[in-house]
C-alpha cells in the first residue's frame, strides 16, 4: 500500500489502481485506502480478479456507463 501511495503525485496523477488476485481482509485494505485519501489526497482503488471479470461482463451487456457505475461503487466508500 505504501508503495502505491508513493507513486502518486503531481507528475503521475492522484489516482491509482491496486490490482490483486484476491483480497483476504478487504475491510483493512479499504481502511488503508481511506487513510491515504485523507492524508495525501491521493486515491487508490483496490480491484480483484472478480472485479475485472464483472466489469468486462457489464461492458459487454450494458456498456460503458455500467462499468463507470461499478467503479463508482468501489471508489465512493474510499472517500468517506
Amino acid at each position: 500500500m505504501d508503495e502505491s501511495r508513493n507513486r502518486l503525485g503531481n507528475n503521475r496523477g492522484w489516482l491509482g489502481l491496486l490490482l490483486c488476485r484476491t483480497v483476504e481482509d478487504r475491510p483493512t485494505l479499504e481502511a488503508r485506502c481511506r487513510d491515504v485519501a485523507r492524508a495525501h489526497q491521493a486515491y487508490v482503488i483496490p480491484l480483484e480478479d472478480r472485479d475485472i471479470q464483472t466489469m468486462l461482463q457489464l461492458n459487454a451487456r450494458q456498456g460503458e456507463r455500467a462499468v463507470n457505475e461499478y467503479l463508482d461503487s468501489k471508489f465512493n466508500p474510499l472517500t468517506r
